[in-house]
């Protein structure tokens, strides 16, 4: 354990720097998730960069420097994400059109909308995750989904879901 370096603040955002250095791609193409005030800097700069910047059962701090949040029981439901993020826009606009029709079923989410090994997964685990475009949201709707996030936050972490 002592040659465990923790990553918080700063240190975060300056290791996608790091990884964008090394492999050559620019913060543009880096999806990042965070859920607390240590994230804080690291989603911001992928924001500011066109990158995606992902509130994962977050709170405020995380929420207002993301430009996604996914709000889910499983990590798995960060998955469509990573596998349209070239495509982010698009994929959350259909989306979140339509998940009021598949939200409590993950079996009736539409053909074609997430790749059938990921809409698999849901099925197994039997949860469909809530993801939602962050731009262009008023104070009440951002409002919402911090409650949201905190809720979730709080159900799948137990206590350590107050922190920051």
């Amino acid at each position: 354990m002592n040659k465990v370096q923790v990553r918080g603040g700063i240190r975060k955002e300056l290791a996608v720097e790091a990884i964008s250095k090394k492999t050559k791609a620019p913060i543009s193409e880096i999806v990042a998730l965070g859920d607390s005030i240590t994230d804080i800097n690291m989603l911001q700069r992928l924001k500011d960069e066109g990158g995606v910047a992902v509130s994962f059962n977050g709170n405020r701090f995380t929420v207002g420097r993301a430009n996604i949040a996914i709000t889910t029981v499983n990590n798995l439901g960060t998955l469509p994400i990573f596998e349209y993020k070239d495509s982010i826009e698009s994929f959350l606009d259909l989306w979140e059109k339509n998940y009021d029709e598949f939200r409590s079923n993950p079996r009736n989410i539409p053909e074609g909308l997430i790749s059938n090994e990921i809409k698999n997964y849901f099925v197994k685990y039997q949860f469909v995750p809530e993801i939602e475009n962050l731009k262009n949201k008023s104070n009440r709707e951002l409002d919402i989904i911090i409650a949201k996030q905190k809720k979730m936050r709080k159900k799948v972490r137990g206590w350590a879901g107050n922190l920051g």
